[in-house]
């Protein structure tokens, strides 16, 4: 049986409202070099939301759920920023927001998200994010360049 995406996305959206905690798989590379495609993601409610928490956030046009950096909130909306993207993400309502990304589990290391190097890497790239955002994009360009360079030999 297959089960379609809007009834999975129902029932990620039923499990965290729930206070559960939810594992999704990361799929693309905007929060790169971070997190990585195919990286296990704990999702959690949470009550507050800080600046450089990686949140879930819905986005329905799309039918999926984006997880990126938090870098500014303005009463009950929040700009997130995905740190290989150029730009932010267009602002949104705190109620778009499933959760925060807790631990990563990549296929070599796997850390709390928001425990003391989550923390300092996300003040890092808001210090120097002109620089790295190029750079990360860069590294997303030359790595989908080479994926299919090797991959056709």
């Amino acid at each position: 049986m297959i089960v379609p995406q809007e009834t999975q996305n129902e029932i990620i959206i039923k499990a965290l409202a729930d206070g559960a905690k939810v594992n999704l798989t990361a799929n693309g590379t905007s929060m790169f070099p971070y997190i990585w495609p195919n990286d296990i993601l704990t999702v959690e409610k949470q009550r507050a939301y800080n600046i450089d928490d990686i949140v879930v956030f819905a986005v329905p046009e799309r039918n999926s759920f984006i997880a990126h950096r938090l870098v500014k909130t303005d009463g009950a909306i929040f700009t997130t920023w995905g740190d290989s993207c150029l730009t932010p993400d267009k602002p949104f309502g705190v109620g778009s927001v499933m959760g925060i990304v807790t631990r990563v589990q990549g296929k070599v290391l796997i850390y709390n998200a928001n425990g003391r190097l989550g923390r300092l890497y996300g003040k890092t790239i808001r210090l120097i994010s002109p620089l790295s955002h190029f750079v990360c994009h860069l590294l997303v360009c030359v790595g989908r360049w080479a994926h299919r360079v090797f991959n056709y030999l």
